[in-house]
């Protein structure tokens, strides 16, 4: 076995490339399940029965570990904004510039937000994000001490 792949920190042998560990530790649930029962009070006898169903995901701490870097969203935080600063900044700027001049000033304030950070997570996006994915791309994470290297020559 190639020592170009063994563990920087302890030397040891059981390593993984972090998309490997990332991918392997991610599952899918999926189950549905029906349950009948006989039951008794005071009225008589009944009975009853139900069904479940569960989606989702599981993802073990490895995976969360190797995870790879994360692009920022655009949506989520322009919601947040949309619903907190129109409400918020007319308030501030009425309190300090009583007038048109604070809604107007609250309003541009609103509009830099937004576009600033689009302009930021567009920046980080395409800038930023694919030399940090480049990296996580080439990277192991040694499965003995958890230390996350590339190997030599990368």
């Amino acid at each position: 076995m190639s020592t170009e792949l063994n563990c920087i920190r302890c030397g040891g042998a059981e390593t993984q490339r972090l998309s490997v560990a990332y991918e392997s530790g991610i599952s899918d649930i999926n189950t549905s399940g029906t349950t009948t029962g006989l039951f008794a009070s005071g009225n008589g006898l009944g009975i009853g029965s139900g069904s479940t169903r569960t989606r989702g995901t599981a993802q073990t701490a490895l995976s969360q570990r190797a995870a790879p870097p994360a692009k920022k969203r655009y949506l989520k935080p322009l919601l947040l904004m949309g619903l907190l600063l129109p409400f918020i900044l007319p308030y501030l700027f009425q309190a300090i510039l009583p007038g048109k001049i604070g809604n107007v000033i609250a309003e541009v304030i609103y509009v830099g937000c937004l576009l600033g950070w689009i302009a930021f997570a567009l920046r980080y996006n395409t800038q930023q994000w694919p030399p940090l994915k480049a990296i996580w791309d080439r990277s192991f994470i040694c499965l003995r001490c958890g230390t996350t290297f590339q190997p030599d020559g990368h």
